[in-house]
């Protein structure tokens, strides 16, 4: 029995230059997709070229460098849920399907969408200078204590 292999582009770069032009999401919609595409595509690109780069260089995926940016751009555009999210991703190529897939440190549609949650406002706070965070802090605090103290004599 003979071992037939498929005639193919040489390299993933060649490949490359052919599925970019597709706006293919991920591995799942190459495999559904590449013998459709173009023949000379590989069915696993991943196990056929030893130096594959991963899904998102070979399938041209340009996203934003963090679910942060991803938020501020949905928000920015008015999104308030997961269903308009999804609705704004197919105008804005780089808002991904599945953001928790991509990012590690993706807290949640809920909290994504929503600029006053608590894991925003501190994600944001985050990259603060210390003094800042001193301030917002002691402010909170101060906050606190008063609204304490007005209970309080309000109680007696």
């Amino acid at each position: 029995m003979a071992n037939f292999r498929k005639a193919t582009y040489a390299t993933w770069q060649e490949a490359s230059d052919v599925v970019k032009k597709f706006n293919l999401e991920s591995g799942d919609d190459y495999r559904l997709k590449y013998d459709k595409i173009d023949p000379l595509l590989p069915s696993n690109p991943r196990v056929f070229y030893p130096d594959f780069p991963g899904w998102k260089i070979y399938l041209g995926n340009n996203c934003y460098c963090s679910w942060q940016k991803s938020r501020d751009v949905s928000i920015a555009s008015g999104v308030t849920n997961w269903k308009e999210y999804h609705e704004l991703r197919h105008k804005n190529r780089k808002l991904r399907s599945c953001p928790a897939d991509i990012y590690s440190d993706f807290v949640g549609y809920k909290d994504a969408f929503d600029p006053f949650s608590f894991t925003n406002l501190l994600v944001d706070y985050i990259n603060l200078p210390l003094l800042e965070i001193e301030d917002l802090v002691s402010v909170a605090g101060k906050k606190l204590v008063l609204e304490e103290a007005e209970e309080f004599s309000m109680s007696y």
